[in-house]
């Protein structure tokens, strides 16, 4: 079992993943990025929009006790 892993995917399964993960202990993260788009016209009056994803950090899931009472 990995001691942290990089979950993303479809919510439904990703929390039911990373619950699963978490409690064996694995630390669980996100990527976060930073979305920058250009839209622009082409000579034909399409809309093209162009996006360029950068990576900002990472971040834990916090869902270590939730919906459950200390």
């Amino acid at each position: 079992m990995p001691d942290v892993t990089i979950c993303s995917m479809q919510n439904t399964y990703s929390y039911a993943l990373i619950k699963l993960l978490q409690e064996a202990g694995v630390t669980v993260l996100a990527a976060c990025s930073e979305r920058q788009t250009v839209t622009t016209v082409n000579a034909k009056q399409e809309t093209v929009r162009q996006s360029v994803f950068s990576f900002v950090q990472f971040r834990s899931y916090g869902m270590e006790n939730d919906g459950e009472k200390s």
